[in-house]
């Protein structure tokens, strides 16, 4: 029989102390929910400075774009290593862009098999403009969606200026 009083006074001390221990705990969780309301209150205070800095920054940004700074040199100066730490990455490099140098997309007289093999491995977007040809006024070589397409053209007189003059696909190329 004191064998079992013993224990019952045993589990009376534990269940005092799981008591005791569940309070503590209560009151920590309470404490830290008060600290992180804290912090959140402090930190939306901060949203609209932060707001209003990314929009000077970016207004900064457009600035110097316009005033001829590269792309690249003001991710150096904004301390930016790569593209995507840069989540307001204005456009690559205008210089940069394959468009503009003509040689990379009128490839002279080449027929459909050039053409082909010219934009194999090449990403999305990629475009040929073969030299004019009988069958159509030009046309254009488009890779999309890893397929080809081939789009007739009309050439303006004027220096790089091309229309599309139907939206068919012509197998002339």
């Amino acid at each position: 029989m004191q064998r079992i009083l013993l224990n019952s006074e045993q589990l009376k001390s534990h269940i005092a102390e799981i008591h005791e221990s569940r309070m503590k705990l209560e009151q920590e969780l309470q404490t830290q929910a008060l600290d992180n309301r804290e912090i959140n209150k402090r930190m939306n205070s901060l949203k609209p400075d932060l707001m209003q800095l990314c929009k000077i920054r970016d207004q900064y940004r457009v600035w110097l774009t316009q005033k001829g700074a590269r792309q690249k040199k003001i991710n150096e100066w904004l301390g930016i290593k790569n593209e995507t730490e840069d989540q307001y990455a204005l456009m690559e490099d205008e210089d940069d862009l394959p468009h503009h140098e003509e040689r990379t997309w009128h490839v002279g007289k080449i027929n459909r098999m050039q053409a082909e093999e010219t934009l194999n491995g090449k990403q999305d977007g990629t475009f040929l403009i073969p030299e004019m040809n009988q069958l159509c006024l030009g046309q254009l070589c488009l890779l999309c969606g890893g397929g080809r397409q081939y789009q007739a053209l009309c050439h303006l007189r004027t220096p790089l200026a091309w229309i599309l003059r139907s939206p068919t696909t012509c197998t002339g190329l």
